[in-house]
């Protein structure tokens, strides 16, 4: 794709995925001054650069392509026309299809978390609307709010939950593991797990010192639902 836009001055560049019998080609096309026959087994060589091609490189993208695509079963496939009108190059990947995964929304997948009260504090919105999402489809109680003084009001007030989800960077300095000592400190400690899009060595020992877990974001639905059932196992044992 990198390749296409690069060499096509006119015209355009379109991906695409076909139906292929029971497999999916992904192509790219481009209208971009082709690669004549002569050169079309040689750009797939180590530190070879097809004819006249433009700016810097190696010649390394395509003979590395074609040799994971080789390692994947996933044929990289070439069809290109030069000196004609029109000119143009497609290159195509053939991947076998595969029945899609239930495992995120079956209610068997969610068995141990339905019910369950859950808070989570993060101040970006569009990453705590995310989570939100993903603990409701699950069928848990989610209580989302932006910052560590909004967390202690509904403390406050008699909201108990299960578990506790805090980003590590909060507004004006705060963290994810300095609220939660505070907010253990006053209403008790509750099994947490640090989020976190910094994966600096320092959270991790910041998280790791304090007896936290910690999972990366974006955070993936699975990782997520595994360390919430082993909080949730080592809090009743």
């Amino acid at each position: 794709l990198a390749n296409a836009v690069r060499y096509t001055q006119h015209g355009g560049v379109l991906l695409g995925v076909r139906r292929v019998g029971g497999a999916l080609r992904i192509e790219v096309h481009d209208t971009g001054p082709g690669i004549a026959e002569s050169q079309q087994v040689a750009i797939f060589e180590e530190f070879r650069r097809g004819e006249g091609a433009a700016g810097q490189g190696l010649g390394l993208g395509l003979a590395i392509a074609d040799r994971i695509a080789r390692l994947l079963d996933a044929p990289l496939q070439l069809r290109s026309r030069a000196n004609t009108h029109p000119n143009g190059t497609v290159f195509s990947l053939t991947l076998a299809s595969i029945v899609p995964s239930q495992l995120d929304t079956t209610p068997a997948a969610s068995a141990g978390l339905e019910g369950l009260r859950v808070l989570i504090v993060d101040n970006d919105s569009n990453a705590l609307a995310a989570l939100r999402a993903v603990l409701e489809n699950w069928h848990c109680s989610v209580d989302a709010v932006v910052n560590g003084d909004d967390a202690q009001a509904l403390l406050a007030v008699g909201t108990d939950h299960a578990l506790w989800l805090f980003d590590y960077h909060l507004d004006d300095g705060d963290t994810g593991v300095a609220l939660q000592a505070r907010l253990a400190e006053r209403f008790g400690a509750h099994p947490t797990l640090i989020l976190s899009a910094d994966d600096s060595g320092e959270v991790r020992r910041v998280a790791l010192d304090h007896g936290l877990g910690l999972l990366p974001k974006p955070v993936k639905a699975l990782a997520l639902k595994s360390m919430l059932r082993r909080l949730l196992t080592a809090r009743t044992a």
